[in-house]
């Protein structure tokens, strides 16, 4: 058995502190399990929509299927779409990364004291 002195000198043994007690994982699965079908079915009933079938109820709302937009489709012809243009194909020259100065005026520091040129001896 380790003693105190050796836990602080990194022996074996690890110190863990169980603040509520052993956690019952069957009762957090069935308490989570409860709470996602209690959200779920609030949220059946507010959008007419089931989720977890992914179809749309009677109700309130009419749902429409949209297209992806992420989603690649063919051209017209059956043919892919087009890809992106490089700069190389449009014979752009390459652009300097402007600055922020480039943006606003340089404007010279005025010190509230005088310069030692500006005083008269």
């Amino acid at each position: 058995m380790c003693s105190a002195m050796d836990i602080c000198n990194g022996g074996e043994r690890k110190v863990r502190r169980s603040l509520f007690g052993e956690v019952d994982h069957e009762q957090l699965k069935k308490d989570y399990e409860a709470a996602m079908s209690s959200t779920l079915e609030e949220a059946k009933r507010t959008w007419n929509f089931d989720f977890v079938n992914e179809t749309p109820l009677k109700g309130d709302y009419v749902w429409e299927r949209v297209e992806d937009p992420y989603q690649e489709t063919t051209g017209e012809n059956g043919d892919s779409p087009p890809s992106l243009v490089t700069v190389q194909e449009l014979n752009c020259s390459k652009r300097k990364q402007s600055l922020i100065t480039d943006y606003y005026q340089v404007k010279r520091r005025c010190s509230p004291l005088p310069s030692p040129s500006q005083c008269s001896p």
